[in-house]
């Protein structure tokens, strides 16, 4: 198993436990999931209307993409 389907499997328990994290707040709370180049899950109230949708690239030159790609290694 390759690094990367290691981190992907975290991915996936992370996207599992997006209902849990939701029930956690007070108010309504948008969340997106994204590996290092897209948004791979996404769970926002339908009237917040950010247009981000699955499948959606990750912009290279903002900051916290810069950050988990030099984490990833990448």
């Amino acid at each position: 198993m390759t690094s990367e389907q290691k981190h992907h499997e975290k991915l996936e328990k992370l996207i599992e436990l997006v209902p849990i994290i939701r029930q956690l707040f007070a108010t309504d709370v948008g969340i997106a999931i994204s590996d290092t180049e897209k948004v791979i899950h996404q769970d926002f109230p339908e009237y917040f209307g950010f247009g981000i949708a699955v499948g959606h690239k990750l912009n290279p030159e903002d900051p916290m993409t810069i950050v988990m790609k030099k984490i990833a290694g990448k």
